[in-house]
């Protein structure tokens, strides 16, 4: 038996003022939905930003639902850099939510040590559902 796999729109966006310090939610899916042959839900993309002053560290993660309080999906994934120089990150979770609709997920930043907010140039976010 051949797995449904059903690829999503890609989903981006430019020019989004990241928080600094404070993690801040950069880009949202729409909704998504799983049957019971594709309970797993792969996102993935890229985040390419210029740090604010003084962070060295930026930490991507991905949260089931709107804004910073969903559940955290897969691991984070951070990137060690000199302070103030620009970045791209990619990322690349997998979750199990089990059969949903419309079910969203928004991909989240935060810089650590970040005396000012960083901007993110382009942000982007794929998700494929599958067996």
């Amino acid at each position: 038996m051949t797995a449904e796999v059903n690829v999503w729109p890609q989903y981006s966006a430019t020019a989004v003022s990241d928080g600094g310090a404070v993690e801040t939610a950069i880009i949202t899916t729409g909704g998504i939905d799983t049957t019971p042959n594709q309970q797993r839900v792969l996102i993935t993309g890229i985040v390419a930003l210029t740090p604010g002053t003084a962070a060295t560290d930026v930490v991507i993660k991905v949260r089931r639902g709107t804004g910073v309080t969903g559940v955290e999906v897969g691991t984070l994934t951070t990137q060690v850099g000199t302070a103030g120089a620009p970045r791209v990150i990619p990322y690349h979770v997998e979750d199990v939510p089990g059969e949903v609709a419309g079910e969203v997920y928004s991909v989240t930043v935060a810089e650590t040590a970040a005396t000012a907010n960083g901007t993110v140039s382009v942000v982007t976010c794929s998700v494929t559902t599958h067996g």
